[in-house]
């Protein structure tokens, strides 16, 4: 188990992946899923700094928080875009379990690109993961 930040440790539950190729033209995707332990997630996926998707998305809900990328053609830009999940402690402590897949166009799991849970009590911690997608 890994540390950051102040007090957070995070288990990765296989080898993450940093870099995916996509065939949208096949209509394989990237599947989100963050299900959350505790009151008030916050989080955020971003594109080369756009944002993409928030917990704001979606008012009322408790999880599991699901996304699928790219949910509408805007959201591509050059074919080597890096995304960024950041999760924030702030409030009461919370854990976050993350899976990222690459799935097909059937929605049929391809590849876990990334499968995690982390976990902080203290307010101020945040924990990044990126990865680096390209795109045909």
């Amino acid at each position: 188990m890994a540390g950051f930040g102040i007090a957070g440790t995070v288990a990765f539950h296989r080898p993450s992946v940093s870099q995916v190729q996509v065939n949208l033209t096949a209509g394989e995707f990237l599947h989100y899923r963050i299900a959350v332990a505790g009151n008030n997630p916050i989080f955020n996926l971003t594109r080369e700094g756009a944002l993409l998707w928030s917990e704001q998305d979606f008012p009322g809900v408790v999880g599991p928080f699901q996304r699928k990328w790219p949910a509408i053609s805007a959201e591509l830009g050059s074919r080597g875009d890096r995304q960024k999940l950041a999760i924030s402690f702030a409030g009461p402590p919370k854990t976050y379990d993350v899976v990222v897949e690459l799935r097909d166009a059937a929605g049929a799991s391809l590849m876990v690109l990334q499968d995690y849970n982390c976990t902080s009590p203290d307010p101020g911690d945040f924990f990044f993961q990126s990865i680096h997608v390209f795109y045909v």
